[in-house]
């Protein structure tokens, strides 16, 4: 139903006349669908508790994580803006440590750590990618989950991505097109990929997994989450310039 949903959008879409600012240049939307820097420390509370943590422990294993708030240090003569980042935080961190051992025989593999948003609706009419704004402290592997509506448990689209040595360490804005999701299940890449994330309707959750098969630790900020519209050519000319250069996370 969720198809033909999006096949009717589509269609209407293709119907309706553009005004002439359309015509001159692409229209962009960008819609922020989590902005980590709350206006109060309840609102930051209420923030970070919504944001749900799963790891391997449910399977005997022995990866743990946590999610706080953390302040980007402010310049000494704005007294008010230390107090204010120091009282709320600006940027969520995910930290933890994963470990790989098998505790449980029955299990085939482990060393996993994950989170997932709060639940939320975003039209996929309106938008064809991700814009992250964050950064890795340690030089680890993380797959970015998508699950959308009408979706059998277990299943979601996710991409990957795979920070460079130079970018340790530092705030970068990743931009991930939806084309470039996969479907998976259970963690597995499904063989037969029968729909792309683009036919959807809408984006239900947003979450981030850790299981690159490394035993140590991890950290990763997250200080900006948002829906944007990017030019096809444009994701042309980004995705070459990736496999070609090698500078930006990749999916």
């Amino acid at each position: 139903m969720s198809r033909f949903g999006a096949a009717l959008s589509k269609l209407r879409e293709a119907m309706k006349l553009p005004n002439m600012q359309e015509l001159v240049t692409p229209s962009t939307i960008d819609s922020v669908l989590f902005n980590f820097a709350p206006k109060t420390q309840e609102e930051g509370e209420n923030m970070k508790t919504r944001w749900r943590q799963s790891d391997d422990s449910v399977l005997g294993g022995r990866s743990r994580a946590t999610l706080n708030f953390e302040s980007t240090p402010c310049p000494p003569n704005d007294a008010s803006d230390v107090i204010n980042n120091n009282s709320v935080g600006d940027f969520i961190r995910w930290s933890g440590v994963t470990d790989t051992r098998v505790g449980d025989k029955t299990v085939k593999r482990s060393g996993f750590c994950s989170i997932l948003s709060p639940e939320f609706r975003l039209d996929l009419g309106n938008c064809n990618a991700l814009s992250l704004t964050l950064r890795s402290n340690h030089l680890r592997n993380f797959m970015v989950n998508i699950h959308v509506d009408n979706f059998l448990p277990g299943e979601m689209y996710q991409g990957y991505m795979v920070p460079r040595k130079s970018e340790i360490g530092e705030w970068v804005t990743v931009e991930l097109p939806f084309r470039k999701f996969l479907l998976t299940s259970m963690g597995q890449v499904k063989n037969t990929q029968d729909s792309n994330l683009t036919e959807y309707e809408e984006i239900e959750r947003i979450g981030f997994t850790i299981a690159d098969k490394i035993d140590g630790p991890f950290e990763l900020d997250i200080k900006r989450i948002e829906a944007i519209t990017l030019d096809r050519a444009q994701v042309v000319r980004d995705s070459r310039k990736a496999e070609d250069e090698e500078k930006r996370w990749m999916l």
